[in-house]
Parts: structure tokens; C-alpha cells; sequence
């Protein structure tokens, strides 16, 4: 207090000897002449100290005090570290526990939905995946290369076969062909020919090339109507998991600040420190 008076009567008394000498000096060459402590020492090799213990008055006016200070002084200061610790019986715990339980809350319920979008996400990649490949197949039919083409149009009979025919349950044609009437050369006759002129020419009985028309037919008006639902899908998708990952970018951004907040509200272990006792109404800053 004793030093602070004096810079004070130093500013009041430069003030009066500026009017009538016009020597001017800047205040921090004042509080360097009344304490040499605070003299430069070749810039950033300078440390100084501040304590401020206050039982009834708080802290911020002192704080923001000394920020001011320090700006119109031109020291352009920054913030190191900011962190305190409280005690367990006091207000400030009480009061910075509900903030975080808040900050909490809202946190797990962004950390949730980030948790089904990535799912979604997930999912959505290993689909593109299936109709990427599917869609090779049809890209493969209509290569110039014999055996490439004989091969997916296999493979395409298959699938359909597997998940198109077979809902005709007895009557489909693994059902004819493993059935009761076991007309095993349908299977057969029917991974042969691809239209229904290769049908008139294959040397079967009459029976099985009834069977066989309408069902070579089918096919090829599957393997059109299906490429096109597939490309229409494969588009619809891929829009689909733009729109989650741009969820997601969202949802993390919203996230972010509740998880620093309550990172911010965690009070920092004292240790052993005497000066906080946990049924005091004390923090340090």
C-alpha cells in the first residue's frame, strides 16, 4: 500500500511539473524510478509475481484492472494456463458441479447421435461396397470379351435364380429341378441359353422348353429393369452418405464445446495444499 501511495503522488506530482516545465515522461518510467524492480531486463527475461487474497470482494475487478494496465502499458499480455481449485463444501463446487452436469448431459446426447450416424454411416459404406461390385457384373456383360461375358451373365443367373425365382417356391426352377418331377436338365438348359431363340434350337423335349420360354424371358427383362434400379440406388446412396458424413461434421462441431466446457468446470487437485479445506468456502484461482 506504502508503494502504491508513492507512484500515486510521483503521477499527481509529474502532472503538475508537465504544465509548468513540459517535461514529459510515460507513467511506467515514473513506477520504475520508485521501484527499480520493475526496470527492463532485455525484454522477455523480465518475471514478475502477483498475489491477491481477498476474503469478501471478488476477484475479476482487480483482474481485469491489471489486463487494462498491461494493454496501455503496450505488453500485449496473454494467458498461460487457467485452471483453480475449490473446495468440496463450498458454493463455487456446488455451482460449477451443475454447470458440468449440464455440459454433461448435453455432451453424451451429442456423443449418442454421433454414435448412430457413424453406424449409419458404416452401413452405408459396406452397401456402396455390394453395389459397386454388383453393378461390375453388369458393366462385365457387355465387355467385347467372350469369356468375361459368358461369365457374369452366369453369375447374374445365379442371383437370379437365388433371390428372384426361387420365391415360386415348388414351381421355380430349382424347385422343378431338385423336386418330385425332377426335371434336372431345366437347370441345365437354362444356364445355356440366353434368349428365347436359343431356346427353339436346344434339343430338349417339348415340356421343358415351355418351362424354359417364359422363364428366359423373365431373366433378360430382370437383368434390364435391374441395372437400372441399381444405378438409381447406388446414386441414392451415395447422396445419402454425403448427407450423414455432413451430420456428422455437424454434430461433432456441436459436441466440441460441451466437452471442452466440462473439461474447463473440472477442478484441479490441490494436492496437499493447507490452504483449502473442504469445509471451507474457498477456491483458488
Amino acid at each position: 500500500m506504502i508503494v502504491k501511495d508513492v507512484i500515486l503522488r510521483r503521477i499527481f506530482k509529474h502532472i503538475e511539473l508537465n504544465s509548468i516545465m513540459g517535461d514529459v515522461k510515460e507513467i511506467y518510467e515514473i513506477i520504475e524510478e520508485v521501484v527499480p524492480t520493475y526496470k527492463k531486463k532485455g525484454g522477455s527475461d523480465a518475471k514478475h509475481t502477483l498475489v491477491y487474497e481477498s476474503y469478501s470482494e471478488t476477484l475479476e475487478p482487480v483482474y481485469y484492472f491489471i489486463i487494462d494496465l498491461m494493454n496501455d502499458f503496450g505488453l500485449n499480455p496473454e494467458k498461460i494456463i487457467d485452471n483453480f481449485s475449490d473446495t468440496a463444501g463450498g458454493t463455487h463446487f456446488s455451482e460449477t458441479g451443475m454447470k458440468s452436469a449440464r455440459m454433461q448431459d448435453e455432451a453424451m446426447k451429442m456423443m449418442q447421435s454421433i454414435g448412430i450416424i457413424t453406424k449409419g454411416i458404416l452401413q452405408n459404406i459396406h452397401d456402396l461396397k455390394d453395389f459397386k461390385l454388383r453393378l461390375q457384373i453388369y458393366e462385365d456383360l457387355k465387355s467385347d470379351k467372350k469369356e468375361i461375358k459368358e461369365a457374369s451373365n452366369l453369375t447374374l443367373k445365379q442371383i437370379w435364380l437365388d433371390k428372384v425365382d426361387i420365391i415360386k417356391g415348388g414351381t421355380s426352377i430349382k424347385g422343378l429341378a431338385m423336386g418330385q418331377v425332377a426335371m434336372q436338365t431345366l437347370w441345365d438348359a437354362f444356364l445355356v441359353v440366353n434368349n428365347e431363340k436359343e431356346v427353339a434350337k436346344i434339343d430338349m423335349n417339348d415340356r421343358i422348353k415351355r418351362i424354359l420360354m417364359p422363364r428366359i424371358l423373365e431373366y433378360n427383362r430382370w437383368v434390364k429393369e435391374s441395372e437400372k434400379e441399381l444405378k438409381k440406388r447406388y446414386a441414392i446412396q451415395r447422396t445419402f452418405l454425403k448427407s450423414q458424413v455432413n451430420n456428422l461434421k455437424l454434430y461433432t462441431r456441436w459436441a466440441k464445446p460441451y466437452l471442452k466446457a466440462v473439461q474447463d468446470l473440472e477442478s484441479k487437485d490441490s494436492g496437499r495444499n493447507p490452504e483449502l479445506a473442504k469445509a471451507f468456502n474457498r477456491v483458488i484461482l
